[in-house]
Order: C-alpha cells, then structure tokens, then sequence
C-alpha cells in the first residue's frame, strides 16, 4: 500500500530467465469510475493478460501491450492522415469548381486586355452555367457527358449560337488551366485545380451553329444605307459608323476604343489596337484617314473636345460608346430600309465589314491587303517575324478606291461587279 493508502492492481507474471514482472493497472475503487477498478474489473483484466501470456510465444505480456500501444498509436495516427486528406479534398471540391475555374478565366481575359471576350463569356456563363449543378462541382471531376447535358440544353432553348460560344469559352478556359504548370503566363490559380483532362475536347463543337454568315449587300444596298446615315442620332455614333465603314469596314469594338492621341488628322492616320484572337500584346493596326473618313473624324473630335473626354466616338457624358450601341443603330437602320423596300433582308453591323471585304475584292485589291486593311489573319510566321512593310500606301489607294466607289450612285456598276465578284470567288 502507498503512502497515501491509495490501492492500486497489478498483475504479476514470469518469464522464463526472467525475474517477476509486475504491470501496475488502475487503482482500487468500490463503485465504477474513469481511472479506476473495482475487484470484479481487476479480476476481468486480470484474466485478459493471463490468456496473452498463456498465448504469447515468449510469455512476455509487457512487450505483446507496447506492440499493441504502439499499433494503436499508428492506426490513429493514418486516421487524422486519412481524416485530413479528405477535409482538404472536400475543401478542394469546394473551392476549385466549376464556377471557380470560369472565374479566374475571366479575370484572366481581362488581364490580357480582352475585355469584350471577357464580357460575353460572363454573361454566357452566368446565364447558362452559374445556376446549373454543373457550376458547383469540381472542375476535375466534369466528364464530356455532362457538358453535352449542358450545352444540350441551351440548344433545346433555341439558343444554338450562344450554346456554341459556351463551349468554345468553357473549353478554352480548361485548355488554359491545363496548361498552367507549363506556362508562367497562366494565371496561378489555376494550378490548384489539378486539372489533367478537358472534358469540353471531345464534345461535338456545334459548327452549324457557328458557321461564318454569307449575308453581303449589294451595290444599290450599300448606298442605301450610306445615304441613311446621315439621319443617324448622335454625331458621335454616325461618326463611329462612317469611319468603320470607310476605313474598309473595322471592328466595332476596336474602333470605339479609338482615343484623340491615336488620331492624326494632319498625318492623315490613325491607330487601332487589335486585340482579337490569342495574341498576348495588342497588335498596332494602322490606317491612312480618307477624305470623307476625315470629315467624320473631326465631326467627332468637335463633340469630345466640347465633353473633355479623350475617347473620339463618347456617348453619354465622356464614356465611349459601346459596341452594342453601334450594333443597335445597324439593327434600326436594317428594319427602316427593309420597310421601304431599300434592301430584300435584314443585315446586321458584321455584314458590312463582309461586305466591304467582297466589295474590294471586286475592286481587284488582293486578298494580302485586303487583310492589311481588316487585320486579319496576320498571325504566320512570316508577318511576324520576317515581313516589316507598312502597307500603308498600298491600304491609302485601296481605301481612297473605296470610298470613291462609295460615293458613286452608278447602278450601272452594279452587274459589273457582281461579275467580277464570281470570277474572282472562282
């Protein structure tokens, strides 16, 4: 008995060529309680230890109980391992979606100066993905049957164009991601989606849905609708459309980002930042300014001097104008020429740059400039690295052509042309 009387077991045992061993337990107890034994809980243990020694080949129960501690210890030990491996998988799951991965596409378009890309994949994506179950889950774990689900339904919807630009955005954000540890211009955050797969590969690409429009406007069309121009309201927007027109038919997102430093009418040229495409830095698009081009310029710079704004085309207050406002104006011109009988069907703002395109091609200017002037498909090797011209002559008498075709009202151009447009697509 100790010292302060406290009784404690133990259980005593033998080993061969070995002194006793004692193996203390609990201390005495009349009723049951934590840290202690009563006589019956001794006795219970005592003939648990008695069988480990009578099993043990070496008899020695102390070693078989610190195998078995130190098993335990190792068994809960790869518990909190498994324990924690799957709280940071399901905190994995939780942060690197679906909806996590469109996110940082976003952000990473508009790092690259693709704002406009950057604002229709948000809307695509909050439209047709955000509210579905697809969005929140892992972004590695989408299998190509799901995504046809999802596109599946925006094309059931009557929606088969938006469907299709859905999964070129959603594609190229995963073939992005892909790329990421490979590639120190990704973003980050798109390593630790530990994607290895793009689930948007395999699924059909919807081209019917995507397939280059053939709407042009014939001669008598096209001076329709220059002469209806004139109506346009604001300056500013008739301004926009002009230009884009006479400068052989420019992107309209492009062009509304124009700014006073980028216009030099005295030079007679202006600079556009082409940032279509997979370009990392904007390519420099120069253009020589035409007469008429001219006139409409400095109609322009009149309404942002008077607003002190550095945008060219600015619609209300000095904000420039914005894509969909131009589209807007097209839109309203087509369905008032339509009504008077000016053109057989409606046309949109991307018709007219085909139409001047077919219209110069016509005119005999050849397909290498005809690129110059529109800045496409200038991406080869020889542009880039081998090719310096200007073009800038070349593109001055190809635009000052233009516009004089523009500005003939000769409907006995008009069979001629369309002849010429024939043999050349031949």
């Amino acid at each position: 008995m100790a010292p302060s009387k406290v009784k404690r077991f133990y259980f005593r045992y033998s080993v061969p060529g070995r002194d006793r061993i004692l193996i203390p337990l609990d201390v005495f107890t009349d009723e049951p309680k934590p840290g202690a034994m009563t006589l019956a809980q001794a006795r219970k243990r005592a003939d648990e230890l008695r069988a480990i020694h009578k099993s043990e080949e070496t008899r020695d129960v102390r070693a078989h109980l610190q195998r078995e501690a130190k098993a335990k210890q190792e068994a809960e030990l790869a518990e909190r391992i498994r324990q924690e491996q799957e709280r940071a998988e399901t905190d994995a799951a939780s942060r690197y979606t679906v909806r996590a991965l469109t996110k940082v596409y976003l952000e990473h378009l508009e790092r690259a100066g693709k704002a406009r890309y950057a604002k229709d994949a948000r809307n695509i994506f909050k439209n047709h993905l955000d509210a579905t179950d697809f969005a929140a889950m892992p972004a590695k774990d989408l299998q190509p049957r799901q995504v046809t689900d999802l596109l599946r339904r925006v094309v059931e919807a009557g929606k088969g164009r938006t469907a299709g630009k859905l999964r070129s955005y959603l594609g190229a954000a995963y073939s992005l991601a892909i790329k990421a540890d490979l590639d120190p211009t990704a973003p980050s955050a798109f390593i630790g989606l530990a994607l290895l797969t793009n689930p948007v590969a395999t699924v059909a690409s919807l081209s019917e849905y995507l397939r280059a429009r053939d709407r042009t406007l014939s001669q008598e069309e096209l001076l329709a609708y220059w002469k209806r121009l004139d109506e346009v309201q604001p300056i500013t927007v008739r301004a926009a459309l002009k230009v884009g027109l006479l400068l052989g038919g420019q992107r309209p997102a492009q062009l509304v980002r124009l700014t006073r430093s980028d216009v030099d009418l005295r030079a007679g040229r202006l600079v556009l930042l082409d940032t279509k495409g997979a370009r990392s830095e904007a390519r420099r698009h120069e253009l020589p300014i035409t007469r008429f081009a001219n006139e409409a310029l400095q109609a322009a710079l009149d309404e942002s001097a008077k607003l002190k704004s550095e945008s060219v085309f600015t619609s209300i207050g000095s904000a420039a104008i914005r894509p969909e406002t131009l589209t807007s104006a097209v839109r309203d011109l087509s369905a008032a020429m339509l009504k008077a009988d000016e053109i057989t069907k409606p046309f949109s703002l991307r018709d007219l740059r085909r139409t001047v395109e077919t219209t110069l091609a016509a005119l005999g200017v050849s397909q290498d400039l005809r690129a110059q002037i529109q800045s496409h498909g200038l991406g080869g090797v020889q542009i880039k690295h081998y090719n310096r011209h200007d073009y800038s002559a070349e593109k001055r008498q190809a635009l000052e052509r233009w516009e004089a075709w523009l500005a003939t009202p000769a409907k006995g151009n008009v069979l001629a042309m369309d002849r010429k447009r024939k043999a050349t697509a031949r």
